[in-house]
C-alpha cells in the first residue's frame, strides 16, 4: 500500500492499494507518481486527484524492482 500525505499539514490524504511498494518518483513533469513493485509492476498516480491511469501500467513479471526509482530524460 502506498499512502499520501499533504506535507503542509501532515494529514494523510489518500492511499493506494497495491502489493509491495518498494519505489516511488514524481515524473518528470509532475503529472504523475510512479509507483513500483518487487512483482515487475510500475503504476501511474494522477498527482492532482490521486487516481490510477490503468492504460500506462507497465507489468514486467522478469523484473524485481527495488526501493530506487530515477527519473531518466531519453532524447
Amino acid at each position: 500500500m502506498a499512502g499520501f500525505w499533504r506535507i503542509s499539514t501532515g494529514q494523510a490524504i489518500s492511499q493506494y492499494e497495491m502489493s509491495d511498494v518498494c519505489g516511488a518518483v514524481a515524473t518528470q513533469d509532475g503529472s504523475f507518481l510512479a509507483l513500483s513493485n518487487s512483482m515487475g509492476e510500475v503504476r501511474f498516480i494522477d498527482a492532482v486527484t490521486l487516481a490510477e491511469d490503468p492504460r500506462r501500467r507497465i507489468h514486467r513479471p522478469e523484473l524485481n524492482w527495488d526501493n530506487h526509482m530515477k527519473v531518466v530524460v531519453l532524447p
